[in-house]
C-alpha cells in the first residue's frame, strides 16, 4: 500500500508492492513480580513499545545511472532527525509520527531494483482528527454580602448594617430614634401637690416642719432661757460653782504627782499604791516617823480638801510655810470614806468634816525649820493606816467652812413647736462623761428632763425625766397636733459629790418629725423628646419605689398626639406598656406621667427612680435597587441563576429586570433569572429587593444576595479516538484572579497554578509537552506539587475550572489510535 511521508507521496519515487509487513500492535512488555508460595506471578502493569512498518518497494528507471540517481533522491527524502508524518493510503485519516529506520540492499535487475524500507514510530498511536472546543466561559454577576455592598444602589426605607463577624445585612429603616427617659434627681420639677423632693427621691410632704434642735457648742449651751451654776465650756456643759483648786490629785499614781515618802524604820515601804487610791501605814516602834508629803510652794492661807479613811486617830495632817508649821490629828473614820477640809490660816488651822461648819480640830502655828510642804505622818508612838482617794489644794485661798456636800446646777433650753403640725415621732438623745477623782463614779449625776406648753409658756406640764433614746416627752404622741403657742423645754441638771470634778455633757439633741399628709401627686412637665421616636413599636414605664406597710405608689400616663389635646389619664403598671402609644405617630406628640402617693400609716412611700422607654418602629416596607450591570460582552448566554439568604420575621421579595429596570419579574430563589434572553446584546441586569415587616418591632434581614449569568459552553469533551490523548488548554483571563485551576472530573486529576493573573493574560497548558506558559513565557514554578498532567480518556471527559466564570478556556486535542 502506497504512503505519504514528509508530505510527499511514495509514488514519486517507487512503487510499493501489494504485500508489506505491518505489526498488529506495538510490542507489549508485561511487568510481573513473583510471590512466595503463589503459582505464577502477579501482574503489575504493562508497557507498550514502538511500532515498525516494513515496506517492499520496486524502483524503476530508464537506465542504471538513472536508477542510482533515484536511489540517492529516495535516501535524501527518507532521512530525518525527528519523527515526521507518515500516512498510508488505506488509512489516510490517520497519521503516524515515524522515522526512516532501515532499508535492505537494493537488488538491481537491469534498470529497476527491489528494496525493503522500514519505518519506526516511537509513538505507536496514529493521530486522527484534530479538535478545538470552548470548554469554559466568562460569567458576570454580583454578590452582596457586606455592609459596603448593601450600601450601593438606591435605598428607600432600608439600611445596611454589619454583624460581629464582618458580614453585612440589609434591614428596614426605623421610623425614628429610640428615646429613653429617666428621672432620678429632679423630682422638684413639674407640678407637685402635697409631695416633695427629699434628697434624690419623691415622698409625701410633711403636715408641718420637722424640729431639729441640737445643743452642743459653747455658745449654744450658754444661750439658755434659764441657767444656774452651769456654763458652756469647750463645747460641753459643766458645773460653774465647783471650788477652784491649784492642785488636784486622784491618788492613783502618787509617785508621778510629786509625793515623797519618809521612813521606814521597819521592813517595807510605808506607802502602798492601789488602783485609784494610796495607803500610808505605820507600825509601833521607836524613833521613827512615816510620812507622805509634797514639798512645794506654800502660801497661807491654804485650803486642803481630801477624801480619806482611817482605822486610828494617830495620823496627823501638817503644813509648813518654811517659818511655822501646823499639826492636826485626824479622827478615826472606822474605815469609812469621808471628805475633810483643813484650812491653814495665817494664825490658826481648822479641820472640818464636809457638811459641818464647826471645826473638829484646831492648831496654832509653831516655829519650824522644815521647808515649805504639806502632808500626813505617823509619829514615833503611833501606828495604823490612812488611805487617800482624792486630794485637792488651793494655795493662798481660805475657802472657809465646808457647808456643802453636793454641788448642783442646771440649764434650760426652749424649742418652738408652732410649725410642727401633726406629729409622727420624736426622740431625745444626749451624751455625757462622768468625771471624778474618786473611786465612786456615782459621785456625778446628770438628769435630763422635758416639759411642754401649749400657751406660749403660760402653763407647763410637769418635768419628766428622759433617758437618751426616749421620746422627747410623753405628750408628744404620734398623731398629736401642735400649732401656734406650742413649746418644748429640756432641762439638764448636773450634780456632783466630788468638789474637784463634775460631769461634762457633750450634747442634747431633740428630733421631732412631722407626720406625712395622707396623699399627694406629682405631674411631670411636658415631655416632647418622644417626638424623635416617630412611630412607636414599644413604650414601657417602670419605676423603683419603697412602699412600707400602709403606703402605696400608683403611676398614670397620658399623651397628646397632636401636641395639644391630651388623652385621659390611664394607670400603668410597673414595667407595663404605656397606653395609647404603640403604633402611633409621635412626631408631634407630648407625653406626661403622674405619680400618686398615699399612706394610711406614719410612713411615706418613696419613689427613687422612674424610666420611660420608647422604642421606634420599623417602617412597614423598604426596597434596595442594586446598580445595574451591562452583560452585553458575554455574547451567547448559556445559563443564569439567582439566590439570596434572609433571616427574621417578615418577608423578602426579589425582582429582576433584564432591560435596565424598565420591566420587572419576581425571581425564585436558586432558579434562573426570569426572561433572560439567549443573546446578551443590550442586556442590563438589575436586581431589586423589597423587605416587608410583619410586626412593628421586627424587621427581616437580607443577609446576602447573588446572581450570575454565564456564557454558553460545553464542559464535556468526547475523545472519539481509541486511545488516551494529551490535551492543550488555552485560556484568556477575563478577571483578575490569584490562581487558575483545571480539574478532570472523572479522574480527579488537577492542574493548579498558584499565580496572579490579570485581565487579558493568555495561559497555555500543554499536557503532551508538560509545559505551562503565560503570555508565551514559561511559568513552571507556579505549578503546585499536587498537580498531575491530564489525559483525555476515550469517550466523555468532563472538566471544572476555578475560579468559575473568570476565563474563556479552549481545549485542543487529537484523536489517537493503535
Amino acid at each position: 500500500m502506497a504512503f505519504t511521508f514528509k508530505g510527499e507521496h511514495s509514488s514519486n519515487y517507487f512503487k510499493v508492492e501489494q504485500s508489506y509487513t505491518r505489526s498488529i500492535t506495538a510490542p507489549i512488555d508485561i511487568e510481573t513480580i513473583d510471590l512466595p508460595s503463589v503459582p505464577g506471578g502477579l501482574m503489575m502493569g504493562q508497557n507498550m513499545g514502538m511500532l515498525t512498518f516494513t515496506i517492499p518497494v520496486l524502483i524503476a528507471a530508464d537506465s542504471k545511472g538513472a536508477l542510482r540517481a533515484k536511489v540517492r533522491d529516495i535516501s535524501k527524502w527518507l532521512r530525518s532527525d525527528k519523527p515526521e508524518p507518515l500516512v498510508f493510503d488505506d488509512e489516510d485519516q490517520l497519521t503516524y509520527q515515524a522515522v526512516f529506520y532501515d532499508k535492505s540492499d537494493i537488488e538491481e535487475l537491469a534498470t529497476y531494483g527491489k528494496a525493503t524500507i522500514t519505518f519506526l514510530a516511537p509513538d505507536p498511536r496514529a493521530a486522527g482528527a484534530s479538535h478545538t472546543q470552548q470548554i469554559a466561559g466568562l460569567s458576570m454577576g454580583s454578590t452582596d454580602t457586606d455592609k459596603n455592598d448593601f450600601e450601593t444602589g438606591m435605598l428607600v426605607d432600608v439600611n445596611a448594617g454589619e454583624v460581629e463577624d464582618g458580614n453585612g445585612y440589609l434591614e428596614l429603616e426605623q421610623s425614628g430614634t429610640d428615646y429613653n427617659g429617666v428621672i432620678s434627681t429632679s423630682w422638684d420639677v413639674g407640678t407637685l401637690t402635697d409631695v416633695e423632693r427629699v434628697g434624690d427621691t419623691l415622698q409625701l410632704a410633711k403636715s408641718g416642719q420637722d424640729v431639729q434642735n441640737k445643743v452642743t457648742t459653747t455658745a449654744e449651751w450658754n444661750n439658755a432661757v434659764d441657767i444656774s451654776n452651769t456654763k458652756g465650756l469647750k463645747n460641753n456643759l459643766v458645773l460653774s460653782n465647783l471650788p477652784k483648786y491649784t492642785f488636784r490629785d486622784g491618788m492613783d499614781s502618787y509617785t508621778t504627782t510629786g509625793w515623797l515618802v519618809a521612813g521606814p524604820s521597819f521592813s517595807g515601804n510605808p506607802v502602798t499604791q492601789f488602783s485609784g487610791y494610796t495607803r500610808l501605814r505605820s507600825e509601833v516602834g521607836t524613833d521613827h516617823t512615816d510620812s507622805l508629803r509634797r514639798q512645794t510652794s506654800v502660801t497661807w492661807p491654804l485650803t486642803m480638801d481630801f477624801l480619806a479613811r482611817t482605822d486610828n486617830s494617830g495620823v496627823r495632817v501638817y503644813c509648813s510655810n518654811g517659818i511655822n508649821r501646823y499639826d492636826i490629828f485626824l479622827p478615826n473614820t472606822n474605815d469609812k470614806w469621808k471628805w475633810f477640809r483643813v484650812v491653814f490660816g495665817t494664825s490658826q488651822a481648822n479641820l472640818y468634816e464636809f457638811g459641818n461648819t464647826t471645826p473638829i480640830a484646831s492648831d496654832d502655828p509653831d516655829p519650824t525649820s522644815l521647808s515649805e510642804r504639806y502632808g500626813w505622818y505617823f509619829g514615833d508612838s503611833q501606828s495604823g493606816e490612812i488611805e487617800f482617794d482624792a486630794i485637792y489644794v488651793a494655795n493662798n485661798n481660805d475657802m472657809g467652812a465646808p457647808s456643802e456636800t453636793l454641788w448642783t446646777g442646771y440649764c434650760i433650753h426652749q424649742i418652738d413647736l408652732s410649725a410642727l403640725g401633726t406629729l409622727r415621732d420624736s426622740v431625745i438623745t444626749f451624751d455625757f462623761e462622768k468625771r471624778t477623782a474618786t473611786l465612786d463614779p456615782m459621785n456625778n449625776t446628770v438628769i435630763v428632763e422635758t416639759r411642754v406648753s401649749t400657751d406660749s409658756g403660760g402653763t407647763w406640764s410637769a418635768w419628766e425625766e428622759r433617758q437618751s433614746g426616749d421620746t422627747a416627752n410623753s405628750a408628744l404622741t404620734s398623731g398629736s397636733t401642735w400649732g401656734a403657742s406650742s413649746l418644748l423645754e429640756h432641762r439638764v441638771t448636773l450634780e456632783s459629790l466630788d468638789p474637784g470634778f463634775g460631769a461634762e455633757v457633750d450634747f442634747v439633741d431633740v428630733q421631732i418629725t412631722s407626720a406625712y399628709v395622707s396623699s399627694g401627686n406629682r405631674v411631670s412637665p411636658n415631655i416632647t423628646s418622644v417626638q424623635q421616636v416617630g412611630t412607636a413599636a414599644e413604650a414601657v414605664f417602670s419605676w423603683e419605689d419603697e412602699t412600707p406597710e400602709g403606703t402605696s405608689v400608683r403611676a398614670f400616663t397620658r399623651v397628646a398626639l397632636d401636641g395639644t389635646n391630651f388623652s385621659a389619664w390611664e394607670e400603668v403598671q410597673n414595667g407595663g406598656e404605656i397606653p395609647g402609644v404603640v403604633g402611633e405617630d409621635l412626631s408631634s406628640a407630648v407625653f406626661q406621667y403622674r405619680f400618686d402617693l398615699a399612706t394610711t400609716s406614719d410612713e411615706t412611700p418613696i419613689v427613687n427612680q422612674a424610666t420611660y422607654d420608647f422604642s421606634t418602629a420599623y417602617k412597614p416596607s423598604g426596597t434596595r435597587t442594586a446598580p445595574g450591570e451591562d452583560i452585553s460582552s458575554l455574547g451567547t448566554i448559556g445559563s443564569s441563576s439567582i439566590t439570596w439568604n434572609e433571616t427574621g420575621p417578615g418577608t423578602v421579595i426579589v425582582e429582576t429586570s433584564v432591560d435596565g429596570g424598565a420591566t420587572w419579574q419576581q425571581a425564585t430563589k436558586n432558579q434562573p433569572i426570569p426572561n433572560m434572553p439567549s443573546d446578551s446584546t443590550g442586556v442590563t441586569v438589575v436586581v431589586r429587593a423589597t423587605l416587608n415587616q410583619d410586626s412593628l418591632d421586627t424587621t427581616p434581614r437580607l443577609m446576602s444576595i447573588s446572581w450570575t449569568v454565564s456564557q454558553l459552553t460545553n464542559t464535556t469533551v468526547n475523545n472519539e479516538g481509541g486511545e488516551p490523548t494529551a490535551p492543550l488548554f488555552r485560556a484568556t483571563i477575563g478577571k483578575n484572579i490569584d490562581y487558575f485551576q483545571v480539574i478532570h472530573v472523572e479522574t480527579g486529576k488537577q492542574i493548579y497554578l498558584n499565580h496572579s493573573f490579570v485581565t487579558g493574560d493568555m495561559v497555555e497548558i500543554d499536557c503532551s509537552l508538560a509545559k505551562v506558559r503565560k503570555n508565551g513565557v514559561l511559568i513552571m514554578e507556579s505549578l503546585s506539587l499536587n498537580s498531575r498532567w491530564i489525559v483525555l480518556e476515550p469517550g466523555e471527559n468532563n472538566f471544572d475550572f476555578q475560579p468559575s466564570g473568570t476565563s474563556e478556556v479552549y481545549i485542543e486535542w487529537v484523536d489517537k489510535w493503535l
